[in-house]
Formats: C-alpha cells, sequence, structure tokens
C-alpha cells in the first residue's frame, strides 16, 4: 500500500467517524425532545377569592374566563361568596397548612367590606393576611380594586356623590399599597378612570351583585391581566416533574 492510498483510508475512516459522531449526538437531541415531551405536565392551580361576584356562579365573570382557558392546564378552585368580606376568607385561609399549592391567585374582597361600612384599618388588616398567606406561597396574585359605586349609593339614598369618590378613592390607594408591597398586581376595575366606556351598573341591596355588562368588564379586566402571567406559568410546569434537561 503505498503513501497515497494510505492517506485516502485515513480520510475515509475520518469522514465516518464524524457521520457516526453526527448521528450520535441528533439521536440524541432527539431523545431528549421526546423525553421532554412525555413529561406530564403539572396544571396551573388558579385560586379565586371574592365576595362580589354575581349571586349566580355560572354568570360570574370567573366562570367566563374559566371557560376560556384550557381544563387540563388550569385547575380553578373557587371560593367566591357572595356577600363574604375581607375578613371571612382572612378566616377560612389556614396559615399553617403550607402543603396548600397556588400558582396565581385573583382577589376582588373590597366592595362588600367598603358596603358594609367596615373600617378602611380593619380591611388593611385582614387583605394584609390575606397577601401574606399567598405570597408564602410564592404565589402571583391579582387584585381588583373598588369600581364606582357612587350611582349606587345615592339612588339608594345613602351618600352624596361628591363624597362618595373620594373614599373610594382612598380604598384604592390603600389596595394598591398593600398590594405593592406583597408583589401583586392590581387589576383597574374603577370605570371612572376608563371614560371611553359606557357607564357600567352595579346593583346594590343587601350585597354587591354587578349586572351582566359590569360582569363583562371584569372578566376583560381580568382575562388581559391574566393572560401573560398564564403564559408563563403553563410553560414552567411542564418542567416541574423530572426538572430541566440539560440544554449543553
Amino acid at each position: 500500500m503505498d503513501l497515497g492510498q494510505a492517506l485516502v483510508i485515513s480520510m475515509l475512516v475520518i469522514a465516518l467517524i464524524g457521520a457516526l459522531v453526527v448521528f450520535t449526538s441528533d439521536a440524541i437531541r432527539d431523545s431528549k425532545v421526546q423525553n421532554q415531551s412525555e413529561l406530564p405536565s403539572r396544571p396551573v392551580q388558579w385560586l379565586h377569592l371574592s365576595g362580589s361576584d354575581a349571586a349566580d356562579p355560572n354568570a360570574s365573570w370567573v366562570s367566563q374566563v374559566h371557560a376560556s382557558l384550557s381544563q387540563e392546564l388550569i385547575v380553578l378552585t373557587n371560593l367566591a361568596t357572595p356577600g363574604a368580606t375581607a375578613g371571612q376568607f382572612a378566616q377560612l385561609l389556614d396559615p399553617g397548612n403550607s402543603e396548600v399549592e397556588v400558582n396565581i391567585a385573583t382577589l376582588w374582597i373590597g366592595p362588600e367590606d367598603f358596603l358594609a361600612g367596615i373600617q378602611i384599618l380593619e380591611f388593611e388588616e385582614y387583605l394584609h393576611s390575606i397577601l401574606t398567606w399567598l405570597e408564602a406561597r410564592k404565589a402571583t396574585i391579582l387584585v381588583g380594586n373598588l369600581p364606582d359605586l357612587s350611582a349606587e349609593l345615592v339612588a339608594a339614598k345613602l351618600a352624596d356623590p361628591k363624597a362618595v369618590h373620594p373614599v373610594i378613592d382612598q380604598w384604592n390607594a390603600s389596595i394598591a399599597r398593600l398590594s405593592t408591597s406583597h408583589g401583586a398586581t392590581i387589576v383597574e376595575l374603577n370605570e371612572r378612570l376608563e371614560p371611553a366606556r359606557s357607564p357600567i351598573r352595579y346593583l346594590y341591596t343587601t350585597k354587591f351583585d354587578p349586572n351582566p355588562e359590569a360582569q363583562a368588564f371584569v372578566a376583560d379586566q381580568f382575562a388581559a391581566a391574566m393572560s401573560v402571567e398564564l403564559d408563563q406559568l403553563i410553560s414552567d410546569r411542564s418542567w416541574l416533574v423530572q426538572g430541566r434537561f440539560d440544554d449543553s
């Protein structure tokens, strides 16, 4: 075998080794992708607390939003209780139960306290307790503030609109301050700040009961706030069972 033949054979061997390396690398990558697709996704746990939803659960904004989401990817625990106050929800959450998993939480609990005449300092104490419980579980928290209830209170001859607006603003400032301190996001429901929208009506008899138009407005606001957060949470959940693959 002369030098030329040996050189050709050596080049062929090198080429074969290179092809084998490429094939093995592709097979490993494909195996990773296949294993990744086979990992069971853990659904996002959504907890909802509200005393201000529609009396009919099927007509509430939460039902509207949940119906538009994947039932396999998102599990809703709806603890909405029309007429319930922040104090009642604070008592419901067990501070000692650290095993409860909550990935995203939606709260709309201010209107009932406001209409019931509960003092703002008492409301703040209960809201702080609820937010602390959720923050300890590293939940993404979305908090709805107070809508403009002046028309209902005036119609019921309970208040002058000029006197109501500053008090509602005070409550919303308090909700914003506490929410921010716990890393929560405010969902703007005070339609006085949305002048392009037609007036939203709420019913106030013995409890707060938003009408269908109000429910649709609340659904739109919460859905917009939830969309980005849910996309991120759903993306993250697919990696939690076995851990992330090494990209190297």
